[in-house]
Order: C-alpha cells, then sequence, then structure tokens
C-alpha cells in the first residue's frame, strides 16, 4: 500500500502533524530530510503524494521542494502538491 510523505524538519512536531494526517483519512510516513539518502528513498519507495510543513526553516524547505520536484520529473513520478500548512 503507498503511502504519503510528511515532510517536517522536527521529529517530535512531525509526529503530531502526521496523526493529523491520518485523522484525515490517509496514510502518511514522517520522516525528517537528513541528508542526500533521504531523496534517494524518495526514489526507491515513490510515496503517493508529498506533504511539506513550512513551520520550520520555510526556505530549506523550499530548496527540497524544488529538489524533488526536480527528481518528479525524471524518476520518482511523484507529483507535486501545495505544502501542509
Amino acid at each position: 500500500m503507498k503511502t504519503d510523505q510528511l515532510i517536517h524538519w522536527d521529529d517530535a512536531e512531525a509526529k503530531v502533524r502526521a496523526g493529523r494526517v491520518k485523522e484525515a483519512g490517509y496514510d502518511a510516513s514522517c520522516e525528517a530530510p537528513r541528508g542526500p539518502q533521504f531523496l534517494r528513498g524518495l526514489r526507491a519507495h515513490s510515496p503517493v503524494a508529498v506533504l511539506m510543513d513550512l513551520s520550520w526553516l520555510p526556505s530549506q524547505g523550499r530548496d527540497l521542494a524544488v529538489a524533488i520536484r526536480h527528481q518528479s520529473d525524471k524518476r520518482t513520478g511523484v507529483p507535486p502538491r501545495a505544502p501542509l500548512r
């Protein structure tokens, strides 16, 4: 079963946000992006959607979104989505 990937820079808040996503009826895994292995993991697991919380480090979130979007054009097939607020 494919899941959504929730990205948040703080592990404790990520779990809270993932709980809210699950309460809304979606299956989401959460992970703080830590280096290039995170992007490799996205390619390998190809989530249905990537949900990015921009409440922490929004400029890094923007940069990561650009990297994911660039990869999705070529390799992942992950469709771009609006940021999670």
